[in-house]
């Protein structure tokens, strides 16, 4: 599907609270063992009451965080959004990660070296590893993980960085060799990816549904610091600490994603202290969040590109002049300044500026209603043309006001834009689980980000 683009890069925005633990209840006062006997009884003894000593509760540490984006699968090789992978990464270990610099640094993989002619890449393995079903992490288990993402019958959007690794080879438990069709120094990022991602072999058995099916919430078997306790449907994820992780064991014993698409919803959470982070809230709230001195604001540079997606196959838009008049209809500098609060930059190229690769494009498209209007009628589009178009809620920073903004703007130059939203799972069947010309939808609101 070809791709026009309404670009916008966003900053990430997390609201952090104060964690206030709750003190645990006062115990019972046990009673007086040398309490006076009533009057007009004759015991041959002092009654004897037992001394009762309080069982003390262990506090458990909790961590409350209200997301956007309802889970569409556990299984690293199949994550396709940020968003699912940030919840999959606390069960999941790569190979390789990378710190808060963007320098990688070992993992799973203690080091690294890479042959003469770049054609191999030799990994050591950290030693008494083992996966949270007790299966050990070696060499094997590596094999298998990247033999079943590159798999023709296993389908991944995320497979690209990875498809010049011709040959995954065993040299001993704790040593495998990747063998390239040609050099990349890229694919050391790369394996820092949710997608590749290390999960039990056990788990994923050859020619189970579970192997051959990427897309599904099955508990994910990794070896990270923690493991699922509990999944509800756009409701909440729960997950405990792993007892057999690797690492310095968390903080937290236990930490909740309470699922919530709507921007205000989590903001409330917060303000009300059922929640101790809420991912994105609305920014046009965000001055007033940064003087409450109960909550702290964080925002960050993010290189997130915003865009519209459109169908190609769909009469009228496979006329270059029609989606031309989409982009000039849309006035993309008073959408940041008013729905995105100034929170994003327009771009002109589909690769943010900091990305590797980048060069300069053309000119973004300018706000032209009259032009648009022009290039519609030239390419005989009538009056009112209805089109399919779909937003996702809560995803991204105000992403649906953000649609109805475009599709204001396009009601503006005869195009009747019948704009509708489904939680994320259902939203991305609808974009990527059908051939174009199969869809129902003939634009749509992405956002991407490249993971190095």
């Amino acid at each position: 599907m070809t791709k026009k683009l309404f670009p916008a890069i966003l900053s990430v925005l997390v609201i952090l609270s104060f964690v206030v633990g709750c003190t645990p209840s006062a115990a019972t006062k046990a009673p007086n063992p040398t309490q006076p006997v009533s009057q007009g009884t004759i015991p041959t003894a002092a009654p004897v009451v037992p001394t009762v000593v309080p069982t003390k509760v262990p506090q458990i540490n909790i961590l409350k965080i209200a997301i956007s984006t309802d889970i569409d699968t556990f299984d690293p090789h199949g994550t396709r959004s940020f968003a699912v992978a940030n919840v999959v990464d606390y069960m999941v270990d790569t190979l390789l990660k990378a710190d808060q610099h963007g320098k990688i640094v070992p993992s799973l993989a203690t080091s690294w070296e890479t042959s003469a002619d770049g054609l191999t890449i030799t990994f050591h393995l950290r030693d008494g590893v083992k996966f949270s079903d007790g299966t050990p992490f070696d060499a094997t288990a590596v094999k298998y993980n990247m033999d079943r993402f590159l798999d023709p019958k296993v389908k991944s959007a995320t497979k690209s960085p990875y498809n010049l690794v011709k040959e995954t080879d065993v040299v001993d438990p704790l040593t495998v060799q990747f063998k390239l069709a040609k050099p990349s120094g890229a694919l050391f990022m790369a394996f820092s990816n949710t997608n590749i991602g290390m999960i039990s072999p056990a788990s994923i058995p050859l020619g189970s549904d579970q192997y051959d099916n990427l897309i599904g919430t099955n508990a994910p078997i990794g070896t990270g610091p923690y493991v699922l306790k509990e999944y509800v449907k756009g409701d909440h994820v729960t997950v405990v600490r792993n007892p057999k992780y690797w690492g310095t064991p968390p903080f937290y014993d236990e930490v909740q994603f309470l699922i919530t698409p709507s921007d205000a919803t989590r903001e409330s959470l917060l303000l009300a202290g059922q929640v101790d982070i809420a991912v994105n809230p609305p920014l046009s709230d965000l001055p007033s969040l940064a003087n409450n001195s109960d909550v702290k604001v964080t925002t960050a540079p993010d290189d997130r590109v915003l865009f519209i997606g459109i169908n190609t196959t769909t009469k009228y838009l496979d006329d270059p002049k029609v989606r031309q008049a989409i982009n000039y209809a849309i006035d993309k500098d008073a959408i940041i300044k008013n729905v995105l609060m100034g929170y994003a930059q327009p771009v002109d190229s589909p690769m943010p500026s900091d990305f590797f690769g980048y060069c300069k494009g053309s000119p973004a498209y300018t706000y032209n209603p009259t032009l648009a209007k022009q290039l519609l009628q030239e390419a005989g589009v009538p009056k009112n043309w209805q089109i399919r178009f779909v937003s996702p809620t809560g995803r991204y920073p105000d992403d649906y006001h953000v649609s109805q903004a475009i599709a204001g703007y396009l009601q503006a130059v005869g195009i009747d834009a019948q704009l509708k939203t489904t939680d994320w799972g259902t939203y991305m069947s609808w974009i990527t689980g059908v051939k174009p010309a199969n869809s129902t939808t003939d634009l749509y609101f992405l956002g991407w980000s490249g993971g190095y």
